[in-house]
């Protein structure tokens, strides 16, 4: 009975000194959590397998020990993917009944988001193509954009993405994501100006450092009400790096959430942070982004 009553209150929105609720979201590209052709020392090379057990484990333990309400995430399969990763959420007492999986163009690594609040708007974008030097090209995961009903009136407006990696490609990579960075600047743009006052996170692995044109293209002019803040979050220790790239021992940030103008006056700096656990590389190449938002009572 005292361990059911434990898990209720972690399931209940967070109350904070002053009548303040919070909402808090993590945002995590969780390293192909999908079936490939994989090889590892032990295994050796294996057709068609799922993600190994101690990365899900080393994933779920760091997800858990965050307790989030929501979770945006890259990289996750198929929906079958996905419903075992909320399985195992479910399993460590994290129960999310609102979801939302983007089956995109690229068929193997999707965009999913897990809530426990109620969703009430779904826009997500799957289909979206730009030129590129006289040819169509496509934004081959798409936007994930959800409208979630956090309290008492109070939305949250979230488009979640990943755009094109570094890796070589027949086209150009960077102009690949540029164009897919274009397109969500776009898309976040038409939601500012049709509402102003929405409190709208974008949050993803956007596979670029925040000098480079693709981000400064979906953050915007800053001296316009549309800009979207990026959100500077950091460790423990202080570092900013949300990626490490093995093969050339790179930390990097690459990984971001920016928030308008009115989802900014929201944040909790203090609690908003990337976690560090001594595990963190035994679950993806990634670390998570937590953001933590105050509610008005």
């Amino acid at each position: 009975m005292k361990l059911f009553f434990r898990f209720l209150f972690l399931f209940l929105v967070v109350p904070v000194a002053n009548g303040q609720t919070e909402v808090k979201l993590l945002a995590y590209n969780v390293q192909n959590y999908l079936r490939m052709d994989r090889s590892s020392p032990t295994e050796g090379k294996q057709a068609n397998a799922p993600k190994p057990e101690a990365e899900i484990a080393a994933l779920i333990s760091i997800i858990a020990a965050e307790k989030p309400d929501i979770i945006g995430v890259s990289e996750m399969g198929k929906p079958e993917d996905f419903q075992d990763f909320l399985s195992r959420l479910k399993a460590v007492g994290l129960d999310y009944p609102h979801t939302e999986h983007v089956d995109s163009l690229d068929q193997e690594r999707h965009l999913a988001l897990a809530s426990r609040f109620p969703i009430s708007k779904r826009n997500s974008q799957k289909n979206l193509s730009f030129d590129l030097n006289g040819k169509k090209e496509y934004f081959k995961r798409g936007i994930l954009d959800v409208t979630i009903d956090v309290k008492d009136g109070y939305q949250l407006h979230l488009l979640g993405t990943h755009l094109k990696s570094k890796r070589e490609v027949p086209e150009d990579q960077a102009l690949l994501r540029r164009g897919e960075a274009h397109l969500l600047r776009q898309h976040a743009k038409a939601i500012l100006e049709a509402a102003p006052q929405t409190k709208l996170l974008v949050y993803g692995d956007l596979n670029d450092t925040i000098n480079e044109a693709p981000i400064r293209e979906i953050m915007g002019d800053k001296k316009q009400l549309d800009y979207l803040s990026p959100i500077y979050l950091a460790d423990k220790n202080g570092d900013k790096w949300t990626h490490f790239w093995k093969v050339a021992d790179i930390y990097s940030r690459i990984d971001y959430v920016l928030a308008s103008r009115e989802a900014l006056k929201d944040l909790d700096r203090e609690k908003t942070h990337i976690p560090r656990p001594d595990n963190w590389i035994d679950a993806s190449d990634h670390r998570p982004l937590v953001v933590v938002l105050r509610v008005n009572p």
